[in-house]
């Protein structure tokens, strides 16, 4: 009797949702897969950001600070469901948001617009977070301008897009960016000058316009979108993408949040299509060991990989 009354005061204190079974259960939601914890403390050298905040949130950019981690592996593991259902559905549009704020949409939207880039699709990421924006923060541009200026008709569109010259010459570093595969096809439009009233911009006829130029120039469009619950900017957005993909990070948001915002979604028409786990602790989703694979050419020494080197530019050489 006292181990039904334990797990029952379990199971009602904890609200939260912790496996992908859950959520398909549950929600009803069909879950493209895990990200594991990214940790964002690392000093890296080239950032030269006093603020903490500031180079925690640029070092989650693992897709060009560290594209060997491992974490990585995970974003690339779900950059294949979506290509995949933007292939087979036809879709180009997809809009990255979350039912609470803090749930890590923004890293993952990032990180998936260079992966995408990096397969050699033009890509472009789109912060239509106007109320507390991220992306021109993790790529090290200037916020202005950007989409607000393009909805109230300020500038084309066309001028507001960053390109690699813009961010080899912001603040990233450069040295990451030279070696960075497909960066050409990489795209940004940050959110723009300060305004009073977003929701009403996303909502503007000027916001249909915009997407339907991006759906004609880009292979892939990557919408970077405030939270479902505390704001109405993502609803009056979402029945104009192609699809929506969810952010949960686990064991923050309980489950009748993300089930309020499945029923908010498709309240307005939009199409969901699946739910990415942010934020599993490794140990607790595929155990230690089977994060501790590394890349045989980098435990080789340096005279050996020297030499491996020489032997691959002889040959390519040849085939020149």
């Amino acid at each position: 009797l006292f181990a039904i009354m334990v797990g029952f005061a379990v199971e009602n204190i904890d609200a939260s949702i912790s496996t992908i079974e859950d959520v398909e259960k549950n929600i009803g939601l069909p879950v493209f897969g895990t990200v594991p914890y990214i940790q964002g403390k690392k000093a890296y050298g080239f950032l030269g950001l006093r603020r903490s905040k500031e180079r925690e949130q640029r070092s989650r950019l693992i897709s060009i600070y560290d594209p060997k981690a491992c974490e990585l592996e995970s974003i690339k593991t779900l950059r294949t469901h979506i290509v995949q259902v933007m292939r087979k559905e036809n879709k180009k549009v997809m809009l990255f948001s979350s039912a609470l704020q803090q749930e890590g949409k923004s890293s993952i939207a990032a990180n998936m617009a260079v992966l995408l880039a990096n397969l050699g699709m033009k890509t472009l990421l789109l912060d239509a977070n106007m109320r507390r924006p991220t992306v021109y923060k993790f790529y090290g541009v200037s916020r202005e301008p950007g989409l607000s200026d393009i909805l109230v008709g300020k500038i084309p569109w066309q001028e507001a897009v960053r390109n690699a010259a813009d961010l080899i010459t912001g603040e990233l570093d450069v040295d990451k960016l030279l070696h960075l595969q497909g960066l050409d096809n990489l795209r940004i439009i940050t959110c723009g000058t300060r305004t009073p009233n977003p929701a009403e911009l996303l909502h503007h006829y000027g916001m249909d316009r915009l997407l339907a130029d991006l759906r004609v120039a880009y292979d892939a469009v990557i919408i970077d979108c405030p939270p479902v619950l505390p704001v109405t900017d993502t609803l009056a957005l979402a029945n104009k993408v192609d699809g929506v993909v969810v952010i949960y990070r686990v064991g923050k948001t309980k489950r009748d949040m993300l089930r309020r915002t499945k029923v908010q979604l498709q309240s307005v028409g939009a199409e969901i299509c699946g739910v990415i786990l942010n934020d599993i602790k490794k140990e607790e989703q595929l155990g230690a060991a089977a994060y501790q694979y590394k890349y045989h050419y980098d435990e080789m020494p340096a005279e050996k990989s020297g030499i491996i080197n020489q032997s691959l530019s002889k040959l390519s050489s040849i085939f020149i």
